[in-house]
């Protein structure tokens, strides 16, 4: 209800559409009225299903969490106000965030790379309010302030300023000076992760209201089309025509000088293999000799298998090798590896990180 995509077919609208009738009122269904008119309507819907589920697990207080009702229902807004002021305990959100991560981060099944984005992410919360801060005190205006510091701070803030910097100075001095600022999705992440965090204080009574429940992002969402836009044929020659494929000091250090040097380790063929494949990153660095294959015509291809970490399952599938891959010598390239070992990972020359994951540091040399 809260965070319909528009691709989805809208519960508020049937409603709408039986109280304009109702009222004997018309209105289009993209007008602006039409809708605030959904969105309260959705609002309503979120508040009276809190309810039932409140009551589905034995509390029949009817606690009212959206500040828009409590206006409706002042008398018993303000019971429920004085009744949670004098039971609920004083947590700090150092408390909370540590349980919080025992609990949906490091008790669930999820990859280390969404873990550590996770935390990180509730590291500039802590940041923000400060570890100390008493939850009660982290009201719908604090939330509000905090939302629109994330609008204004610059991207990579803790990579560039650190840990410990003033994450409203930054802001401000990102506004002073017209700087890029973190893009709607980020920003989204951000709060979506605070929405759960006072929701789970919220059920363990440590807060009567979840005062995140509604806050949105600021600056206009980009389009998922524009956010993955292939490389045009221009950035495709410029990508082909470096150092690391006309000719180089080394693949390491000097990848990007030019030299007499053509070394063919993973800095050569990722890219190419995914130009000519379409495998994604982690998929080409878990390469083996034993993936690469051939059919029954001695065609060679890459067998993307079970037992490789892929994003869905439906990308277990059989690749054709390119012939222009073969003509530059990728498959003498594999059967080099394979004297070393049919398990050997074509690319060993890429650490792991820290998330487990290869192709957070290939990432960032192809960057780079």
């Amino acid at each position: 209800l809260m965070h319909s995509r528009d691709d989805e077919e809208d519960p508020a609208l049937g409603i709408e559409i039986s109280l304009l009738r109702a009222a004997g009122r018309r209105a289009s269904y993209q007008s602006e009225p039409s809708r605030l008119l959904r969105g309260y309507i959705r609002r309503a819907l979120a508040q009276l299903w809190r309810i039932e589920l409140d009551r589905a697990r034995g509390d029949y207080t009817d606690q009212i969490t959206d500040r828009m009702f409590q206006t409706v229902y002042p008398a018993h807004s303000a019971v429920l106000s004085q009744r949670s002021a004098l039971s609920a305990p004083v947590v700090l959100l150092e408390t909370l965030i540590a349980q919080f991560d025992k609990e949906f981060i490091e008790g669930e099944e999820i990859t280390a790379k969404t873990a550590n984005k996770n935390r990180a992410a509730l590291s500039v919360i802590q940041r923000y309010f400060g570890a100390s801060a008493e939850l009660s005190g982290i009201d719908y205006e604090a939330m509000t302030a905090f939302r629109d510091t994330l609008a204004a701070l610059p991207p990579n803030v803790t990579k560039k300023f650190g840990k410990q910097a003033d994450l409203c100075q930054i802001a401000q001095a990102n506004i002073e000076s017209g700087g890029p600022t973190l893009n709607r999705e980020t920003q989204a992440t951000y709060l979506r992760l605070l929405g759960n965090l006072f929701e789970y204080a919220r059920k363990r009574r440590y807060v009567p209201f979840n005062d995140a429940m509604d806050l949105r992002p600021k600056g206009k969402s980009t389009p998922a089309q524009a956010r993955r836009r292939p490389f045009a044929p221009d950035q495709l020659r410029a990508i082909f025509n470096a150092p690391i494929y006309t000719g180089c000091m080394n693949d390491e250090r000097g990848y990007s000088k030019p030299g007499p040097n053509r070394p063919r380790r993973s800095r050569f063929w990722v890219p190419l293999l995914g130009l000519f494949t379409g495998l994604r990153m982690e998929e080409i660095l878990q390469l083996t000799p034993e993936h690469v294959q051939f059919d029954r015509k001695g065609e060679p291809f890459l067998h993307i298998t079970p037992d490789m970490r892929v994003k869905t399952n439906n990308a277990f599938r059989e690749v054709p090798v390119h012939r222009d891959l073969m003509s530059i010598g990728f498959m003498a390239f594999v059967a080099a590896r394979r004297e070393k070992g049919e398990r050997q990972l074509l690319f060993d020359d890429v650490p792991i990180a820290s998330d487990g994951h290869r192709s957070t540091n290939f990432s960032k040399r192809f960057a780079t």
